[in-house]
């Protein structure tokens, strides 16, 4: 349960200093080198981690605080790149 936690850990660590998935990597090997030698979070795992356990919470949270805000802006704003289509939303909020 304790490896669990490290890994949940270093994903949270990884998406708050906005990292790549890829860094994670190099950095799951030089925390088996030096520290904890059955830690293993590597670019899928880590990934997984992030979308599949903290992006739910933190999805849940932003439901409630935007439930409760007082005022609320959105922009959204859609560019084509090749085939990709990207559609970024940002939402800023005050909360009382």
């Amino acid at each position: 349960m304790l490896i669990a936690a490290k890994k949940g850990t270093f994903a949270y660590h990884t998406i708050k200093h906005l990292q790549s998935f890829r860094s994670s990597d190099c950095t799951s090997k030089l925390i088996v080198s030096m520290f904890e030698p059955k830690f293993s979070a590597v670019r899928t795992k880590t990934e997984a981690i992030v979308k599949n356990v903290l992006a739910q919470g933190a999805q849940s949270q932003l439901e409630i605080d935007l439930r409760k805000a007082n005022f609320v802006i959105i922009t959204i704003d859609s560019s084509n790149h090749r085939e990709i289509k990207v559609v970024p939303l940002m939402v800023r909020y005050f909360d009382g």
